[in-house]
């Protein structure tokens, strides 16, 4: 069951997650908790209409205090026995994100999946257009595909470094 965008991995705590803005350390603008409110949506409330939706964010408020690892537990019960996806971007951001991915679940197999840099570097400057500001880095065409081909570079050297201390067969 492949997952939009949990994010679950960023934080230890819902709440860190819910209260979490851009930094440095996890670059990129949109919102973390998109995906884990449109699956909570589907999986518990059946839809991803506006009402649905509103349900999941609710459920998610009320569960600031547990841990990620909880609220990632959940799901995969609601989609067993089926293996879950979870496929976030800004986990391979942080080595932080992928170790605690690690401690979370030691068994989990870590796939590392790429795109040719161009097509992804031209996706994020997309994504990335709407937040350019006057006052913030070099946010001209040039700049913005010249930090979007730093973002591509930097993930996938960190899942690099992370998947060559894995098990055999694990990644």
């Amino acid at each position: 069951f492949a997952f939009p965008e949990l994010n679950l991995f960023v934080t230890d705590r819902v709440g860190a997650l819910l209260e979490l803005v851009e930094d440095a350390e996890f670059p990129g603008p949109g919102n973390y908790v998109s995906g884990i409110i449109r699956t909570v949506a589907e999986l518990y409330f059946a839809g991803q209409n506006a009402a649905e939706l509103a349900l999941a964010a609710a459920w998610l408020e009320s569960r600031r205090l547990c841990a990620t690892r909880e609220i990632l537990d959940a799901i995969l019960c609601r989609v067993h026995p089926r293996a879950g996806v979870e496929k976030s971007t800004r986990t391979a951001m942080s080595q932080v994100s992928l170790e605690r991915a690690f401690a979370f679940y030691p068994q989990a197999r870590f796939l590392h999946l790429t795109r040719h840099p161009v097509t992804a570097v031209e996706s994020m400057r997309k994504c990335h257009l709407p937040f350019r500001t006057h006052d913030g880095p070099d946010w001209t065409d040039a700049g913005i595909r010249g930090y979007c081909a730093n973002m591509w570079l930097h993930s996938h050297r960190s899942i690099l470094r992370f998947t060559s201390a894995l098990a055999p067969g694990q990644s």
